[in-house]
């Protein structure tokens, strides 16, 4: 999905009366909040969605594959996404169900973006 995909599902699920420029405003309104979020308290956390973080990259050594010079990599710092447990619950509705107290693996999703444990008696 794209932005412009998003726009019109955001339209779409606010109603006939939404324009999309009210649409596109709203998720640059949330995108933003996100991003100043991030800088100012360095951690956004959106329950049932998820939580955006950002992590430090240490200093480290590395190679040019084109000259196979070895450099030096600056630290630095990166955003991290880590999936809440709503996000998870619809990406995987289909893969896993519920057998007394454990999961039982039914079938494969359509997106895997972590591999949970399937605990056995």
């Amino acid at each position: 999905m794209n932005k412009a995909q998003l726009v019109a599902e955001v339209q779409k699920s606010l109603g006939a009366d939404t324009s999309k420029a009210a649409a596109e405003r709203s998720i640059e309104a949330v995108l933003e909040g996100i991003k100043k979020g991030v800088k100012k308290d360095k951690n956004v956390q959106l329950i049932g969605f998820g939580t955006f973080s950002v992590t430090k990259r240490a200093a480290r050594d590395g190679i040019n594959p084109q000259t196979q010079e070895k450099i030096r990599i600056k630290a630095s710092k990166a955003v991290k996404f880590k999936a809440g447990a709503g996000l998870k619950a619809v990406l995987y509705e289909n893969f896993y169900k519920p057998f007394s107290h454990r999961l039982v693996k039914i079938s494969k999703p359509a997106v895997s973006i972590w591999e949970p444990r399937v605990f056995s008696c």
